[in-house]
């Protein structure tokens, strides 16, 4: 998978056969049968069995009445007057739900793999034992939101003691919680695929943002541990940058979910490819920011900066027209060009360019968004 893609799509197909059925006239593969939505793109079930028969006995142990396994109607639902026509397949590879398969499919540069049923049959199956954990650090999290949200909007207005332990306990908690599953995937990683590729591993599933992420969010709970509570504005930097990294991270784990998943990822994939065109804008943005500073080099430290940017972002001009009056010939002439090439090459061409081209990945990501789903899905299994 990921050394040769497509050599792994064919072995895929060759070992993706037809059941054997120990008895055709009594207990055949089902033809048309109800098959459930699923967590996935497309109506697909699947069971995770050691059998490769699709055997018939009466009266067995781990029978049904009709003389199948259990797992057969948790397989397929045999309907057939609402049922549709299905196909049934067996995949004859053991262990495909493992780290390393799971591991090689969130890393795969082709993703024409993710096509075939097999691949949507596994993460379906895999997606069903991992759902809960993903649901319990999702849920983790928009409770840390909503106490962020509670330390700004009523912050003179403390609650109750108990009240404050608990919504600390809740930010604490969950800095906390992001370097033990970092440090929990790198061992398994590590045990499963030598410390290189769980270095690699590491860095492909966002393991090391996970400690990033944690640091910033123990860095507030100490900063409010004496009193557990953010009176003073002391802590307000370390709450607004928590406040927009958790809102980040609430919108990024909503790709974990079919709905949001399949319109949320080709909008941030689509911002990946464009990477030329943002280093061409901060060129441009950085000589006119120089420019202006050159001519007022007094003035030049973070404001200015500000100033420039809301120009080239917006065109509101920051010069007053007496300012400009107040000047000498040349150097007012200076000042002009600049503030009209600046609005012209930034705002006019520059971000329109930026939008095309954006518009233009987008249009291809959409194309994707099935295949770029199941990969995210992928990329989520290996870190549960």
């Amino acid at each position: 998978i990921e050394r040769a893609p497509r050599a792994a799509i064919d072995l895929l197909d060759a070992l993706a056969d037809h059941p054997k059925e120990s008895s055709r006239e009594h207990y055949p593969v089902p033809i048309r049968a109800t098959v459930a939505r699923g967590a996935g793109p497309w109506p697909v079930s699947s069971v995770y069995e050691e059998e490769d028969r699709w055997t018939w006995e009466i009266g067995g142990e781990d029978r049904t009445e009709k003389g199948g396994r259990f797992w057969h109607d948790r397989l397929v639902k045999t309907d057939p007057q609402k049922g549709v026509e299905v196909t049934v397949r067996i995949v004859r590879l053991r262990g495909i739900a493992c780290v390393e398969v799971l591991h090689a499919l969130a890393l795969t540069p082709d993703q024409k793999i993710f096509t075939r049923l097999v691949i949507h049959a596994l993460l379906n199956y895999v997606w069903t034992r991992f759902h809960l954990i993903f649901l319990t650090d999702f849920s983790h999290s928009v409770a840390v939101v909503v106490v962020l949200t509670w330390w700004i909007t009523w912050r003179y207005n403390p609650p109750h003691l108990y009240i404050q332990v608990m919504l600390w306990s809740t930010v604490a908690s969950h800095g906390l919680l992001q370097f033990i599953v970092a440090g929990f995937q790198f061992i398994i990683s590590w045990k499963a695929l030598g410390w290189r590729r769980a270095v690699i591993r590491q860095w492909e599933l966002f393991g090391l943002v996970r400690v990033v992420f944690g640091t910033i969010t123990l860095a507030l709970a100490f900063v409010a541990y004496p009193r557990l509570w953010l009176e003073s504005p002391d802590g307000s930097s370390y709450l607004a940058v928590n406040s927009l990294t958790h809102w980040l991270n609430l919108l990024f784990q909503l790709r974990g979910f079919r709905w949001t998943g399949q319109r949320l990822l080709p909008i941030a994939k689509s911002v990946q490819p464009i990477v030329g065109m943002l280093v061409i804008m901060a060129a441009i943005l950085a000589g006119f920011m120089y420019g202006f500073w050159a001519m007022d080099i007094d003035s030049s430290n973070d404001v200015a900066f500000y100033k420039v940017a809301s120009l080239l972002l917006t065109g509101e001009q920051f010069i007053d027209s007496d300012d400009l009056h107040d000047m000498e010939y040349g150097r007012r002439l200076v000042m002009i060009f600049l503030a009209i090439g600046a609005v012209f090459v930034f705002l006019a061409c520059a971000l329109n360019i930026f939008i095309a081209v954006l518009g233009d990945c987008y249009d291809l990501e959409q194309e994707r968004m099935v295949c770029s789903f199941q990969k995210e899905r992928a990329r989520l299994c290996s870190g549960l």
